[in-house]
């Protein structure tokens, strides 16, 4: 776990970086617009909105969410989006059903946070529901051709070594025995091109 010191440090080196914040505008006690988008405060446990600290963390990979939930952990905010539990949109944990469930195992225990719902309309809604699915059909069909490209690399491996294998020299069988008394003999094969012809004597 971090020290506070440490946080301090990180925090500041985060600030100094030139992130565009957000235009965070708060417009009644539980509504507001980010960069020109309608938001609805739905809880606000131990008070946990800050408008400043909003516009730090809110980037616009976070629009396409229907509900924006900020906790605070070591004077840190922390974001995370869902969406509605009918939008089949994104992975079964991202639906807004599943909120208490990130609440106790991924927040800090008693921490404060707060629940932000977009608002808009259903046209708005079907036309996000239908970008992000061909977003994520996209990213799909992209690693299928990684992985085939990938498959069709390791064949050509696999086929390049089984073709490379290594030529065995070719043994000369021609050789010449010496006997012990230095005479040289010849080998089975120069004896089958020199061999006579066989006679018969007739008695």
């Amino acid at each position: 776990m971090l020290s506070r010191k440490r946080q301090a440090e990180l925090k500041e080196k985060h600030d100094a970086l030139p992130y565009p914040k957000a235009n965070v505008q708060r417009i009644s006690e539980d509504k507001l617009k980010i960069n020109d988008h309608q938001f609805e405060l739905k809880v606000n446990y131990h008070d946990g909105f800050d408008s400043d600290a909003l516009s730090e963390r809110y980037t616009e990979l976070f629009d396409q969410y229907d509900f924006i939930v900020g906790d605070w952990s070591f004077e840190q905010l922390r974001l995370k989006g869902f969406y509605y539990d009918e939008a089949h949109t994104g992975q079964k944990d991202q639906e807004i059903k599943h909120l208490p469930d990130y609440i106790l195992e991924y927040c800090s225990f008693g921490c404060a946070y707060f629940v932000l719902e977009h608002k808009r309309s259903e046209a708005e809604i079907k036309n996000r529901d239908n970008q992000v699915t061909q977003e994520y059909r996209d990213i799909q069909k992209s690693s299928r051709k990684k992985r085939r490209k990938n498959n069709n690399r390791s064949h050509r491996r696999k086929n390049t070594a089984k073709k490379a294998k290594p030529k065995h020299a070719k043994i000369n069988k021609e050789f010449t025995i010496i006997d012990k008394k230095g005479r040289g003999k010849q080998s089975n094969n120069q004896r089958k091109k020199t061999k006579k012809p066989t006679t018969f004597e007739i008695r």
